[in-house]
């Protein structure tokens, strides 16, 4: 949250100078490496750099980014870390409500086969 206020400063805005409550939404991992949603991440940097991406469908074992044990051991404390922030309220510096779109909305590795 401080590189977002960061950037904020740049138009003269801050995080903290709004005295609100930041409620995260849409918030979760794809687990995607490329934009055409078509490649998994190779490895949990690859997910952390492109938290936006993720891996289209039909579901195929061999493209599911949370098979690599690595990727899923980032993924589950990702989340593990996050749900402890939210439920502290935030940090010193920000407070968070609880983020409603915590990823459950997406399940992953399902498929009707």
């Amino acid at each position: 949250m401080h590189q977002v206020d960061g950037e904020l400063a740049f138009w003269g805005m801050s995080l903290k100078g709004l005295g609100k409550e930041i409620i995260l939404s849409e918030y979760g991992v794809g687990g995607g490496q490329t934009p055409d949603y078509k490649t998994p991440a190779a490895g949990p940097y690859q997910v952390a750099s492109a938290p936006f991406w993720g891996v289209d469908r039909p579901y195929n074992k061999a493209k599911d980014p949370w098979s690599n044990s690595a990727n899923k051991q980032w993924m589950q404390n990702y989340y593990k870390t996050t749900i402890e922030y939210a439920k502290r309220g935030g940090g010193p510096s920000y407070q968070v409500g609880w983020p409603w779109g915590l990823g459950f909305s997406l399940v992953a590795g399902c498929s009707r086969g």
